[in-house]
């Protein structure tokens, strides 16, 4: 009972107040259709891909790019597409490697979702270059939608028909030309758990169907997934250690 004179208080809390914030979140749907969530401040637009710039060290054949801009086109050349400079501290078959076998690590973390590095890149002379893809749409793309993942037959290899069995192997990068039908590109090979080079020349394996469409694919990624991490380092380095890498 309050007395004459007395006033009503409430209690003193004990705790200490803190201001409350209010974080944007992006929505991002999969290429599964499930929904990926993450602050909207991890993230700026994917820059335009005129103003993309290989990393410093990149393997470039300076020569043959040269000839490409004397003739009009819009062309990096690369000395050997496996070469490509990449931002992780692994090999990059056993990045690969490790990711096929544990996609689930990439497709459930909205920030190993959206990771790109250098190596997942396509090009084509005529119509430039993209950014890198995003490794999580890269991997659906292998496994879920199979966009980017073929079977042709094996050369390595002869069955008991002495016929060349088919295999299936996952595109990892891709450039070339769309008039010479030139190409040079690196996929994943589960059976032997390697990186595989196709080429138009000098190679046991050749790319399916036409180069253009294999790259137009990897664009649709960066379409549909038009954002870039602000500050990948540490979001790699937990990757790494997800994965068993690091």
């Amino acid at each position: 009972m309050v007395g004459p004179g007395s006033s009503s208080r409430p209690p003193k809390s004990s705790g200490t107040r803190t201001k409350e914030t209010i974080m944007d979140t992006l929505s991002i749907t999969t290429l599964r259709g499930e929904t990926l969530e993450l602050p909207s401040t991890d993230l700026h637009p994917l820059p335009s891909t005129a103003d993309y710039r290989f990393p410093q060290g990149t393997d470039i054949d300076e020569a043959k790019t040269e000839q490409s801009a004397q003739i009009g086109e819009n062309a990096l050349h690369f000395n050997d597409p496996c070469s490509l400079k990449t931002d992780l501290p692994v090999n990059q078959r056993e990045f690969v490697q490790a990711v096929y076998e544990r996609p689930e690590i990439v497709l459930n973390n909205p920030h190993y979702y959206l990771y790109r590095d250098p190596f997942f890149y396509s090009g084509l002379m005529y119509l430039g270059s993209t950014k890198p893809v995003a490794l999580g749409p890269l991997v659906e793309s292998w496994l879920y939608t199979g966009d980017l993942s073929f079977q042709v037959p094996d050369r390595r290899y002869l069955d008991e028909q002495n016929e060349h069995p088919l295999t299936s192997f996952y595109l990892v990068n891709a450039g070339g030309s769309p008039l010479s039908g030139k190409h040079s590109a690196i996929c994943y090979d589960p059976k032997e758990k390697s990186l595989i080079h196709f080429g138009a020349t000098g190679s046991l394996f050749h790319l399916p169907g036409k180069l253009i469409s294999w790259v137009e694919k990897f664009k649709s990624l960066n379409e549909r997934f038009p954002w870039e991490l602000r500050n990948q380092a540490p979001i790699r380095y937990r990757l790494l250690l997800d994965l068993g890498l690091n």
